[in-house]
């Protein structure tokens, strides 16, 4: 459209000069013109066609350099037909690469692990920490006058003498005192020589102790006090009765011949009000560092004899974001295993 308004541009110029130029000299000028403008339509199409030529060529050799075989053959092919379904071929191998990608960070991201179990027999094994309670832990007379006067300053009733309670009322009312008594024996200014007195004594119901056949006592456990069970008495935590520390001990050999046994006479309770009527021992095997937990623990029958065989494992997870654990040594996972044996019999 610009090479036509220019063409009329120079008709209006030719015009006015039609006075100054002959009809022959105006004719041969005129003809001149139109063949420049002519020949300046037409170069500026090849140009444009060139610069297009120019273009693909350069692609069809980017395309040749290229080690994908797809490419080149969309290019070099004049069939449509073949074009199109090398096209699809195309899209179908970069859709599914992309898929592959997506997939494996995706896979990534869910921190999968490998469990790496390991089995070692220790010889020689530490052996555990045994904790030993009394399911009753309000038993003796002590304990039940410390019950009595509860309930006659909670209910002004004196369960010595004659009272309008009724069975289920009595044992309803003494499940709280007997919970309030623990409490307050619990408090630090209650006293340990006050505490010791509400429940069993080691050293006057435990009968035999070995370990690995050598003769133990009760000055090789600790007393502690559990608000659950009162007395409890663990044995192996590196320390005596006096407070002294001593060796962890050691398991050379499993079976219920080896390792903790144990005899006790527990009798029955002397605490007429207690609302324990179990008069079993409850054990707990932990480690050294850990205390023992209420919700776990083997309760042990009187009259019977027990044998209790354990395996111990240990557990290294990886830190984070592979488990919730937060290890600072990134260990794999490790399984120890020992087996060790602990045989207890109680007596009624």
């Amino acid at each position: 459209m610009l090479e036509y308004e220019k063409y009329i541009e120079y008709k209006k110029i030719i015009n006015t000069n039609n006075k100054l130029l002959t009809d022959t000299e105006c004719g041969d000028s005129q003809n001149e013109i139109e063949n420049i403008l002519i020949f300046n339509m037409n170069s500026s199409v090849t140009s444009k066609t060139r610069k297009s030529h120019v273009i693909m060529k350069r692609v069809l050799e980017w395309s040749k350099s290229l080690t994908a075989h797809g490419f080149p053959k969309i290019f070099n092919t004049k069939r449509y037909t073949v074009k199109f379904l090398w096209f699809l071929a195309l899209v179908a191998s970069i859709s599914y690469c992309i898929f592959n990608v997506y997939e494996e960070i995706v896979k990534y991201f869910h921190y999968e692990y490998t469990t790496h179990l390991e089995t070692i027999v220790e010889i020689p094994s530490q052996f555990p920490a045994i904790t030993l309670c009394t399911i009753n832990s309000l038993k003796t007379k002590e304990a039940e006058n410390l019950v009595m006067n509860i309930f006659k300053a909670d209910y002004g009733i004196d369960l010595n003498g004659n009272h309008s309670l009724s069975p289920l009322e009595l044992i309803e009312k003494l499940d709280h005192v007997n919970m309030k008594a623990r409490l307050r024996a619990f408090l630090p200014e209650y006293g340990d020589e006050q505490r010791r007195r509400l429940g069993f004594s080691l050293e006057d119901t435990l009968i035999e102790c070995f370990y690995n056949h050598q003769v133990c006592s009760h000055r090789d456990f600790v007393w502690s006090f559990s608000l659950d069970y009162g007395n409890c008495y663990q044995f192996n935590t590196g320390f005596d009765a006096d407070g002294k520390k001593v060796p962890i001990k050691e398991s050379f050999k499993p079976g219920s011949q080896n390792g903790l046994q144990l005899m006790f006479f527990l009798g029955e309770s002397k605490n007429r009000f207690s609302n324990k009527w179990s008069t079993g021992l409850k054990v707990f095997v932990h480690n050294q560092a850990f205390k023992m937990s209420k919700f776990e623990g083997i309760n042990v029958k009187t009259a019977t004899s027990t044998n209790i065989a354990l395996r111990r494992s240990y557990e290294h997870t990886l830190p984070r974001p592979f488990s919730n654990c937060i290890d600072f040594k990134g260990t794999l996972f490790h399984f120890p295993v020992i087996l060790l044996a602990c045989k207890i019999i109680v007596i009624f």
